[in-house]
């Protein structure tokens, strides 16, 4: 319990050994035992067999938790993408038409995903990956906006022909919604897109506002059309 029951506060740290324990699930006694459930299971104990007797066992290991600073007040970002869509970088996957729709970026918590590798688009991302419209997403993130949705961008329009230039949106961050997201459309795609999921601006260590934060983004395939080209 992280919640100092006495006094009210959080508590800023704690610290503890952890020991091994017995899942009550298998009945194998060693590491290179064959498999065996135990049915029915059994409660979780303190191991003792291969690390001893129970009352002598040792730690394996030494647990920490310790409070994230938080950042206070509010933050606004400059977020800007750099085009780098090239035939000399991608002489498979260019063509001279190539262009980032107008990108859209928000401020959120970590209970909100605008898009992350692994994840399902949802309708306003499938709209922005395959026609680079940006009204259903807009749609979502005002519906969510005071939740888990801060403040949130469009850019007005796309970047110039070739997949180079830049173009920049502003956001503001709050402690609330430290995290940021990004997504534009690889045009002409089927449903290619690229941007940044969930990047956190306060340091936790400080406390402090990021002053900076750079990084490449790649193609993704947003998952929506089979189209391969």
């Amino acid at each position: 319990d992280m919640c100092d029951r006495t006094t009210g506060m959080w508590k800023e740290f704690a610290s503890m050994n952890a020991y091994p324990v017995d899942a009550g699930t298998d009945s194998g006694m060693t590491f290179m035992a064959e498999d065996m459930d135990t049915n029915p299971r059994e409660p979780i104990a303190l191991l003792g067999e291969q690390f001893g007797p129970a009352e002598d066992v040792l730690p394996v290991a030494y647990v920490s938790i310790a409070a994230a600073a938080m950042c206070g007040g509010s933050q606004i970002y400059d977020i800007t993408l750099e085009g780098m869509w090239t035939a000399e970088n991608h002489p498979g996957a260019w063509i001279p038409e190539a262009t980032f729709s107008p990108m859209v970026a928000a401020a959120h918590s970590a209970d909100y995903d605008m898009w992350y590798l692994g994840g399902i688009a949802t309708d306003g991302l499938e709209q922005v990956a395959e026609s680079g419209m940006t009204s259903i997403l807009g749609e979502e993130l005002a519906a969510l906006q005071g939740t888990s949705v801060g403040d949130y961008s469009m850019a007005e329009g796309p970047l110039a022909m070739g997949g180079v230039g830049s173009f920049s949106v502003k956001v503001t961050l709050t402690n609330k919604y430290s995290y940021l997201s990004m997504v534009t459309m690889l045009a002409p795609s089927p449903d290619w897109i690229t941007g940044v999921s969930s990047v956190d601006m306060c340091d936790r260590t400080t406390g402090m506002w990021k002053e900076f934060a750079s990084m490449n983004a790649y193609p993704v395939d947003a998952g929506t059309d089979s189209g391969m080209t």
